[in-house]
């Protein structure tokens, strides 16, 4: 069974990690034993990599267990997450069973993944058709805000850059500079003058 093209939409914690993955995109989903390792389908650079425990209901089983040991070693591990975990809009491969992440990757020290890190255990929580509704929302609503608050710093700058060359482009009114006031002093006609 190959690896499941995955077209997430939206899994709790993950845009914090990495904002490529705020918005619905294919996605191929492998493991190294120790990390989910989620890549775009053209290239394998990892957009992100999550600990195994940071998804909930994931399990850690053999490739034998899971039944995918004829495209791997009976005892390479494999990570099984059951489907209601993630959002997944038309896979490739049948959904009746659970998703099993699987790659060419061995884990590190002879593939030890029982180590898990207690603190990543909130990052990914499964969701309702609801609450996913929601979220998308608030992602909808989110961006027009940004939109608004952009155009808005737009508009505020460019008047600013109008109202800054409208003065500098004023002529200054010449004022004539102060002369002291010229006293006259009419001498009274003397009589006998």
């Amino acid at each position: 069974m190959p690896v499941p093209r995955l077209r997430l939409g939206y899994i709790q914690g993950l845009y914090q990690v990495q904002e490529e993955l705020r918005r619905a995109q294919d996605v191929v989903c492998t493991t190294d034993g120790e990390q989910l390792v989620i890549c775009p389908p053209d290239s394998y650079r990892p957009l992100v990599s999550i600990p195994l425990t940071a998804i909930t209901g994931s399990e850690v089983q053999s490739a034998e267990e899971a039944g995918v040991s004829e495209l791997h070693g009976p005892d390479t591990p494999v990570l099984v997450v059951g489907l209601e975990q993630v959002e997944v809009e038309g896979a490739e491969a049948p959904l009746e069973g659970p998703l099993v992440f699987s790659g060419p990757f061995r884990g590190a020290g002879g593939g030890d993944v029982t180590r898990r890190v207690e603190s990543f255990k909130s990052l990914l929580v499964p969701r309702d058709e609801e609450e996913m509704a929601a979220l998308r929302a608030g992602d909808k609503r989110l961006s027009r805000i940004w939109a608004l608050s952009i155009i808005s710093g737009v508009v505020f700058v460019l008047f600013m850059l109008y109202a800054v060359t409208t003065c500098l482009d004023e002529p200054e009114e010449e004022q004539a500079p102060g002369r002291p006031a010229l006293i006259v002093i009419a001498a009274p006609d003397l009589p006998g003058r």
